[in-house]
């Protein structure tokens, strides 16, 4: 087959979906299929990477071109994982060519018809009402389904939400192997951008949590949103939190390699891809409330506090001290993670429904 991917590019943007695109691109052509990535841009094009196994083009966030780029390149089909916005126009566009799309969903308001993400609770009115505009916009955008031709969830609780016939689970892929990562003393990590609905207000919480254990917490990731800048400055920050910035994706998987747990605080989202990360090297999680098709629970793989703060703090104090247990632990989440999230059989599970979606486009 011959498949466009239309997302960002990691090449771009630094995001999980990101990621997954690129690895769902890798494997693809790995496999004979001829797979052209249409990188979405919102800034200024950068220079094109160079050495990758797919095609590549970059196109504006404008849904003609985004179709135009899918037509020219004559694609079977479309694999789509960039949210709702713009879709409902790129999946009319794509059939009027009689080009199929598939919706990668990774986030529960893919499949809701009104977002549930928080309200922004900082910000001037203007940026209130740009936000307010942004959620009527993707509620606009609940026609696309008319034409999704399948759903691929990365969770099986997300299946059966919106009014498509076609929905499987596809797990998401693991990044390569990481580099080494070294630290003179145990830590528990924390990986994100630092912005609303990761909730870092609660990074002080949690280094002072893992403190009587002689543990420290590392911090990944970009600040977004300059009201948590001071969670994390040198001298004002406890002195056990350590802010790394943004760190590599080979360095950020070491990071979670070697870590005591690896700690989420964000409001429901997707599947989060350091859960995965972390659970390959048999590091466990504790998070606040994420524990997507209830794994970390039924498959103890670490611990989901559902919602209760001093639980949390409590498990992340635990989790950063010496454990009896520790090594059968991370033995059972590292061969627990290799099975169920194999990339041969993300990718079996895949292409098969690819290969479905385009025999029956070919069979009307």
């Amino acid at each position: 087959m011959r498949i466009a991917i239309v997302n960002q590019h990691p090449s771009d943007v630094v995001g999980g979906s990101e990621l997954q695109c690129d690895l769902v691109a890798r494997g693809l052509a790995a496999r004979g299929h001829t797979v052209d990535y249409v990188a979405v841009t919102t800034g200024a094009a950068t220079v094109t990477p160079e050495g990758l196994p797919y095609g590549f083009s970059r196109v504006p966030p404008d849904p003609a071109a985004i179709v135009a780029a899918c037509a020219a390149s004559f694609v079977d089909i479309v694999y789509w994982r960039m949210n709702r916005l713009g879709l409902d126009r790129v999946v009319e566009g794509l059939a009027r060519s009689g080009i199929p799309l598939v919706l990668a969903v990774a986030h529960i308001d893919d499949v809701t018809p009104w977002p549930t993400r928080p309200w922004p609770t900082a910000g001037s009115l203007r940026d209130r009402a740009h936000d307010l505009r942004v959620r009527v916009r993707e509620r606009s955008t609940w026609r696309a389904f008319d034409d999704v031709a399948a759903i691929v969830s990365q969770r099986a609780d997300l299946l059966g939400r919106a009014p498509v016939r076609d929905q499987r689970v596809v797990r998401n892929l693991m990044a390569a192997e990481g580099s080494d990562f070294a630290w003179p003393r145990p830590y528990v990590a924390w990986i994100g951008s630092l912005q609303q609905r990761k909730r870092p207000e609660l990074l002080p919480a949690i280094a002072d949590a893992v403190a009587p254990a002689g543990a420290d917490l590392l911090v990944a990731g970009e600040v977004r949103e300059d009201r948590y800048r001071s969670l994390v400055e040198s001298g004002l920050a406890p002195p056990n939190l350590h802010h790394l910035g943004v760190v590599p994706q080979a360095e950020v998987i070491g990071l979670l390699a070697g870590a005591r747990a690896v700690v989420v605080t964000a409001v429901e989202e997707g599947f989060a891809n350091v859960l995965i990360q972390g659970w390959w090297h048999g590091t466990p999680a504790v998070t606040l409330s994420h524990d997507p098709d209830r794994l970390i629970a039924e498959h103890r793989l670490g611990a989901a506090c559902d919602e209760d703060v001093p639980a949390f703090l409590a498990a992340v104090g635990a989790a950063a001290g010496e454990q009896v247990d520790a090594a059968a632990d991370r033995a059972r989440i590292r061969t627990f993670a290799r099975t169920e999230f194999d990339d041969g059989r993300a990718l079996d599970a895949l292409e098969a429904t690819l290969v479905d979606v385009v025999a029956r486009r070919r069979t009307v």
